[in-house]
């Protein structure tokens, strides 16, 4: 059996990281940092169907504090 992570937010990832919203969701299109998108009709919302693996966050925020 595999464990599974809870996937966070872009708003979530926002307030961990300090960066806005509209700046973490820049970095996922750019590749910068890896997510994932949630399945069409998950959500009515747009842009809620961003979802960060919070390890993912973690080095990414890792490799900013050391550049």
């Amino acid at each position: 059996m595999g464990v599974t992570t809870q996937l966070i937010s872009v708003a979530k990832a926002a307030e961990i990281s300090g960066y806005s919203e509209w700046t973490i969701r820049k970095f996922c299109r750019q590749g910068i940092l890896p997510s994932r998108k949630r399945l069409p009709g998950a959500s009515k919302a747009k842009n809620h169907h961003i979802r960060i693996d919070p390890k993912d966050l973690d080095n990414f925020l890792r490799k900013q504090a050391t550049a």
